[in-house]
């Protein structure tokens, strides 16, 4: 029983230190950490290409040495803070490369980073990747703008029927009306344009038929007064018994 006991607490305290020393070991290699960081060129998840950079992150004081390694094969080594390596893709082969940096220490110690995985694109492919990208970003854009432009035109029918497709505005300088632009600077509350009659830039957003109607009668001249015709002609005739 005795000789039981002890073998199973030997089994015990066997995984607890290998368990112990794994955390451990794992903790040690955290001190340092490999950080990628790109200078410029594509880059879209895991998929990079161009000119980038390699540096350490943690306790550059403790470092003696930092050497640099892709695929296990050793590419740079630092001996300088901050200990960077910077590098092109297209020196390595197109495809997945794994990077890592053994860290040796001023006491003497060699520490290991975790690895750093990436697939490496030719400019051709990146060149690709990016057309599609700006592409998709133009053309969601333009589906939004019609959207808006959908949504927003709905209950404007009578503003686009007298002031063409964006509506009329009244200019808060003059209080002219005038059509809104399609080329003007669309901001959130509206359009960023200028008064065609008094030159004052403005945000301008599409009048009601009431405010059009206001403006409108507000711009007219006022009418002349109106005299009756008879009472003149009475007059006239009554001057030529007038003795002179």
């Amino acid at each position: 029983m005795r000789n039981k006991t002890f073998f199973v607490f030997l089994i015990f305290f066997f995984f607890f230190g290998f368990f112990s020393s794994a955390v451990f070991a794992q903790a040690e290699e955290a001190q340092w950490q490999l950080r990628l960081s790109r200078d410029w060129g594509y880059g879209m998840g895991s998929d990079i290409q161009g000119q980038l950079t390699l540096s350490l992150q943690g306790n550059l004081g403790q470092v003696d040495r930092v050497t640099y390694y892709f695929n296990d094969v050793q590419v740079s080594e630092q001996t300088e803070a901050p200990f960077k390596y910077s590098f092109n893709t297209d020196q390595f082969p197109v495809g997945i490369n794994t990077m890592r940096a053994d860290v040796l220490t001023r006491d003497g110690k060699l520490h290991t980073t975790l690895p750093l995985s990436y697939n490496f694109l030719s400019s051709k492919e990146a060149n690709k990747n990016t057309a599609l990208l700006v592409g998709g970003i133009i053309g969601v854009t333009l589906l939004i703008t019609a959207l808006s432009f959908l949504i927003a035109s709905r209950g404007q029918g009578k503003n686009r029927k007298s002031g063409g497709m964006f509506g009329l505005a009244v200019c808060k300088e003059c209080g002219q009306t005038f059509p809104r632009s399609l080329f003007g600077m669309n901001i959130v509350v509206g359009k960023y344009e200028r008064c065609p009659h008094c030159g004052k830039w403005q945000v301008t957003v599409p009048a009601s038929q009431s405010e059009i109607a206001q403006a409108y009668r507000a711009s007219q001249p006022e009418p002349m007064p109106k005299t009756d015709s008879s009472d003149k002609k009475d007059e006239l005739e009554e001057s030529r018994f007038i003795d002179l």
